[in-house]
């Protein structure tokens, strides 16, 4: 095992300084730090906001709260994403649908990641993990808002994400020694290098890589589309635990039980049902639920 705050600290630091050479190298521009608009420096600061609760928050709530109720607290923020569009149209049949479908989403994430383990033996040191998975939610929501959401220009996406990662180390960086200093670990586990290592590799699986893909994705897939398919991680990562332990690549007890493989189901095929479902924004008239009788 590694600290979890050193090793959030060098993924933070790998996977922003990655984004940042990709975009330079790619647009042959320097990052717009001072060319932002003033709407366009809101957005930064709010993504910044983002990574470093995602960087340092997740890593105390993991820790208060438990994994499996951290991941499925976050998977909140995606299937939040245009909310208050499908309960503006709740009452027409695909609005209705798609309103089941993020439940059902929602409750293979809980039964994947086991999450009543956690919440069954809640005690007063949890609220500030709850309070942490709450902001991983929106930290994840505001993301997909900024990739595929109309609030950021789709030709700055990638440049801007890429300010708000570099902005943010300071703050991440400040916040791991305090942290450091409250539950221990941080700066006194930075120079191992299984540290170096392994933080370094996960920067770039785990946010550079994904980064690049969202962006190329953005110009192709909805913003509702996003939000259900990014509720995928906790059954890949159940199917990385089966192919791992499978291979002998990973321990026995990664490998996953009947819980993990009924949530997996569930996920998976809710995430392709809501691919293939009209958004309710184009739903004709007649499709509308019949009024209750009055």
């Amino acid at each position: 095992m590694i600290d979890p705050l050193a090793g959030g600290l060098v993924m933070a630091v790998s996977g922003a300084l990655g984004l940042a050479v990709y975009v330079i190298v790619k647009s042959r521009r320097a990052l717009p730090f001072r060319s932002l608009s003033p709407y366009e420096r809101v957005i930064v600061y709010r993504l910044a906001l983002g990574n470093v609760s995602m960087n340092v928050g997740y890593v105390y709530g993991v820790q208060s709260l438990g994994i499996g109720a951290i991941a499925t607290m976050t998977a909140m923020g995606p299937l939040c994403i245009r909310a208050k569009v499908l309960w503006a149209r709740r009452r027409s049949r695909n609005g209705a649908l798609h309103i089941a479908l993020r439940i059902m989403a929602l409750i293979g994430v809980f039964v994947v990641n086991e999450s009543w383990k956690e919440f069954g033996h809640f005690h007063a040191d949890m609220i500030g993990g709850i309070a942490c998975g709450i902001l991983g939610a929106w930290s994840f929501w505001n993301y997909l808002r900024a990739f595929f959401g109309d609030v950021v220009p789709e030709e700055e996406r990638t440049r801007i994400v890429a300010v708000a990662d570099v902005i943010s180390l300071p703050v991440i960086a400040l916040t791991v020694w305090v942290a450091g200093l409250a539950i221990g670990g941080g700066y006194s586990a930075l120079l191992s290098s299984r540290v170096l290592v392994l933080g370094t590799v996960a920067g770039v699986l785990a946010f550079l890589v994904p980064t690049i893909l969202t962006s190329i994705a953005a110009g192709k897939v909805s913003e509702s589309v996003s939000g259900m398919l990014y509720v995928l991680d906790s059954p890949l990562g159940s199917l990385v635990g089966l192919v791992g332990a499978h291979l002998g690549l990973l321990g026995i007890e990664q490998k996953p039980n009947g819980w993990h493989q009924v949530g997996t189901g569930v996920v998976a095929t809710v995430a392709l049902v809501a691919t293939i479902l009209p958004f309710p924004n184009s739903d004709p008239p007649h499709h509308d639920l019949p009024a209750k009788e009055r």
